[in-house]
This record gives structure tokens, sequence and C-alpha cells, in this order.
């Protein structure tokens, strides 16, 4: 791996770690406080800055090639991507709330697992099977999970600051994994062209 490349990791490392943390954070205290439009807006100004850094580091094409010939824009997938984890967030919120905490996370782990694996799949343009079933794609989606609940959890009993710590690093972990992992499989996949 070269300089240049190796920076460019270790800044899309940090905008999207501290990207995706601060818009979660600050959606949380925004939907606590009763300002849901805030809370939506900072959320997806975040997840917006987290998505544009990754197609910035791999050069993502205008257009996405599956592996069947389709030709799909990536706006439409970064929106179709975007809005679903925002539905995600507030699902699991919703259910922690209104339900149970272990609600919250499975269906944020599972939905958080899909939005995982289509996003492996557009990256190394592979298939939507063989992502659901990777046990990277796995492991980034149940980190996720903890991260999330945690800070659902910690924050309902007056320990957000505890809470934040609990996401912070917990989308270190999974930054890190997704970084060295999806550029690993990105130049394997690059080089059997």
């Amino acid at each position: 791996m070269n300089n240049r490349s190796r920076l460019s990791g270790i800044i899309t490392f940090i905008v999207t770690t501290f990207g995706e943390f601060i818009a979660v954070y600050f959606w949380l205290s925004f939907f606590n406080e009763g300002y849901i439009v805030w809370a939506i807006a900072v959320l997806l100004v975040g997840f917006i800055i987290e998505r544009g850094a990754v197609v910035l580091h791999f050069h993502l094409p205008a257009w996405i090639t599956d592996q069947k010939g389709n030709k799909s824009p990536i706006l439409l997938i970064l929106i179709f991507v975007t809005v679903s984890e925002i539905l995600t967030w507030v699902m699991m919120l919703q259910m922690s709330a209104h339900l149970s905490y272990i609600y919250g996370a499975i269906i944020f782990a599972v939905l958080i697992h899909l939005i995982h694996s289509y996003e492996a799949k557009v990256i190394l343009v592979g298939t939507m099977k063989d992502s659901l079933l990777n046990p990277g794609t796995i492991t980034l989606s149940l980190v996720e999970t903890f991260g999330a609940i945690g800070l659902v959890y910690f924050t309902a009993h007056q320990k957000p600051i505890t809470g934040a710590c609990v996401l912070l690093g917990s989308l270190l972990v999974e930054h890190t994994l997704q970084v060295v992992g999806l550029t690993a499989e990105r130049k394997g996949h690059d080089a059997k062209k």
C-alpha cells in the first residue's frame, strides 16, 4: 500500500467514523428533546458525509454496473441506502423505547446487516447472497448494533457519555474493519479483472 492510498484510507476512516458518530449522537439528542425534523436532518447530513467519503475513497463511478450488467445511478443508490439507514435508526429507537432493547437490537441488527450487505455488493460488484453470508459483513453489523443499542440504553438511563463512548468505540472498530476489509477485497476484485 503506497503512502497516498494509506492517507486516503486514514482520511476516509476519520470522516466516516466521526461524521456518523456526531450525526447519530446529535440525532438522539434532538430526538429526545422533541426536535424531530432537526434530528432527521442531522442524521441525513451525517450519512451523506459518510457515504460521500466512501464513494470518493473507492472512486465509485456515477453509474454502478452489477454482475448481470444492469446499471444504476450512484446517486439513486446513495439516496436508497441513506433513507434506509435513517429508518433503521428510528425504528430501533422506537422499538427500544416502546417494546424492549432486545427487540430494538434485533430489528437494528437485521436491517443494518441488509444495508451493509447491499453496500458491500455495490462496492465489490458482488452478489447480495455473498454479502449477506460474509462473516466480515455479519461482524460489522453486530458491532454497529452493539454501539447503537448502547447509545440508546445508556442515554435513556441518564448516562449519555457512557452511551456516546460505546457508540464511538463500536464505530471505531466497525470502520477500521470496513476500510481495511473492503480495501483489501476491492483490490482483490480489481486484480481479477
